[in-house]
């Protein structure tokens, strides 16, 4: 019987070491990358630095403390309405349950606009937060965030990504498109 019950604890054992050398091997590292310049051009990244893919799932942007429904609605809460000055954007094709593969980087935004960028830097600097909650695919979850003070978070483990009201991560349409422009 000690044998057995020997056997059994040195299985299980083994099955752990196995299962934590997986999620070391497929481990993803997403984090958000943000560049402006002074051209009037800005670009938000989400970067997958790690060794395997990320599975992305929830995306958040507070502004001032608030959740915002959609890009757009971040866009006119930082920087208004555009009526004169009208910004060349670019949303990328993040879906929830997209797939980024290790090693590679997916648009999320895009604006050019000499007018309105600056002023958009400056605001997302003091009124804006960021929160992005992916899993790899054993199912391993983690949130990373940008806070409005500029301090980048690494990845956080979770237990599981958390259901947001938002829809941040949706396609934009043309008719949310034209209410910015």
């Amino acid at each position: 019987m000690l044998i057995s019950a020997l056997t059994a604890a040195a299985g299980w054992w083994q099955t752990h070491v196995i299962a934590q050398q997986l999620s070391s091997g497929v481990w993803p590292y997403v984090t958000l990358s943000t560049t402006a310049n002074s051209d009037g051009h800005i670009v938000v990244n989400v970067v997958n630095d790690g060794l395997g893919p990320a599975i992305l799932d929830d995306f958040e942007i507070l502004v001032d403390g608030k959740p915002q429904h959609d890009i757009v609605a971040v866009l006119h809460a930082l920087a208004g309405h555009f009526e004169r000055d009208h910004p060349d954007l670019s949303f990328g094709p993040i879906v929830p349950g997209e797939v980024l593969r290790a090693n590679s980087s997916t648009l999320l935004f895009a604006m050019t606009s000499k007018r309105v960028v600056p002023n958009l830097v400056d605001q997302v600097a003091g009124r804006a937060s960021v929160r992005l909650c992916y899993c790899s695919i054993v199912d391993n979850c983690w949130t990373v965030g940008i806070r409005s003070e500029g301090f980048t978070a690494r990845p956080t483990p979770v237990a599981r990504c958390p259901d947001a009201d938002s829809d941040q991560l949706h396609a934009v349409t043309q008719a949310e498109l034209k209410s910015v422009r």
